[in-house]
């Protein structure tokens, strides 16, 4: 892979990545708190909003595991795909990172 080859990887993800959070942002929040339904979960659990966050990345982190496990030199995961996964888990560091700044943690 050439340094461009990468940096186009980067930009393919990262425009999935925004698309991804644009949409499930208008689902899940409205036009409010794009932090709500994590808020509402956790209250539902009797979590905290980290534990939530945490429960919903470590799914996609173990699809990911998973697939790798199951074919470690051409991993794929059957049901969403690996570039979903992974989208899915850039957006859930994103909602971390934006927890921790509201919490004033970073």
């Amino acid at each position: 892979m050439t340094i461009d080859e990468y940096i186009e990887s980067c930009r393919i993800l990262d425009e999935m990545a925004d698309a991804t959070a644009k949409s499930k942002r208008k689902a899940y929040a409205g036009d409010g708190d794009p932090l709500r339904n994590f808020r509402k979960q956790a209250a539902f659990e009797g979590k905290s909003e980290y534990q939530i966050i945490q429960t919903f990345m470590n799914k996609q982190l173990t699809s990911i595991n998973n697939a790798i496990e199951s074919d470690p030199f051409k991993p794929i995961d059957h049901s969403e795909g690996m570039q979903s996964r992974l989208v899915d888990v850039i957006n859930y560091c994103r909602i971390l990172h934006s927890k921790l700044m509201e919490d004033k943690l970073v």
